[in-house]
């Protein structure tokens, strides 16, 4: 069963003389859960590896996915995201 949330998390970074300010404002899961609900609206499938059922199996039916995956749950959704977390710490 799903331990963790899919809190949102923002960091703000200082600009320089140059640079400016970055902010980053994102999901723990792949994807937020609104866009799991735009899927679902339209009636279409989510990507593969975006959402589990109830019984915590892989589907692509967005009228049955329960969970979503976590961030860098797998080594194909382990992105920029994790490079801005690197970035943080």
């Amino acid at each position: 069963a799903p331990l963790l949330g899919t809190n949102p998390i923002c960091i703000g970074f200082p600009g320089g003389n140059a640079t400016p300010p970055c902010v980053i404002d994102m999901a723990t899961s792949v994807v937020a859960a609104g866009k799991l609900g735009v899927y679902r609206r339209e009636g279409k499938p989510i990507p593969a590896g975006l959402g589990y059922g109830a019984q915590m199996g892989p589907t692509t039916d967005s009228q049955t996915a329960r969970y979503l995956n976590t961030l860098g749950g797998d080594r194909d959704h382990s992105n920029q995201k994790g490079y801005w977390l690197n970035m943080a710490v």
